[in-house]
């Protein structure tokens, strides 16, 4: 078993070591998107996959504001194993604005590198037009699961922000080491990403 709480402080550390003001967060911290009461994320999850929130970390001087971590669940998985999904938040207005703000990688991105194409209106747009975008996320790796890709960008209307979502691996799901190293490559990539997100928010 994953201790989740070293998990979260993890991450933190890897953070600080790349020169990130990061600050580790209590779980119903009043700072926490959604105070720690997040029960289910219809925008993110479907509900069979049980999605858990486990906890933020807040960012200073960045485009995102902070880095919430779920588990879930992947249907037909045997044991109900827990996987790991790491979401950076931009706070913003995205109220009726779902349509602007989805992003996914299309269904066989991961077989044709060179044709790396985000599926979507507004976002997508600026996100396929950024090289280096491109560049970071095929040196990350792309992979498609239950028809979603494992780099998702999806508004958050209840709790107002916009979420860059990244689904760990069941292997990397299973160790903290490879978890927080993970986190570091998901930040650059996210911050990217949260540009565009604050261009579009105005």
């Amino acid at each position: 078993m994953i201790s989740e709480a070293e998990l979260l402080s993890r991450i933190c550390e890897e953070f600080k070591k790349i020169g990130v003001r990061a600050i580790l967060l209590d779980r119903m911290s009043p700072e926490a998107i959604g105070e720690g009461r997040i029960q289910w994320l219809s925008s993110v999850y479907d509900p069979n996959e049980s999605p858990i929130y486990i906890g933020s970390i807040k960012v200073k001087g960045l485009n995102f504001d902070q880095l919430q971590l779920f588990s879930r669940i992947v249907p037909g998985d045997i044991g109900a194993f827990r996987w790991y999904d790491l979401h950076f938040c931009v706070l913003g207005n995205v109220s009726g604005k779902s349509r602007i703000f989805s992003a996914s990688l299309e269904s066989g991105s991961f077989w044709r590198k060179r044709d790396l194409k985000w599926k979507g209106q507004d976002l997508a747009e600026q996100l396929n037009k950024d090289l280096e975008l491109k560049r970071m996320v095929t040196e990350y790796g792309v992979w498609i699961s239950l028809g979603k890709s494992n780099i998702r960008v999806c508004p958050d209307e209840k709790y107002n922000c916009v979420r860059i979502v990244f689904r760990m691996t069941r292997d990397e799901s299973k160790s903290i080491n490879l978890i927080a190293k993970r986190s570091t490559e998901c930040l650059k990539i996210a911050e990217r990403i949260s540009q565009h997100v604050r261009n579009l928010l105005g």
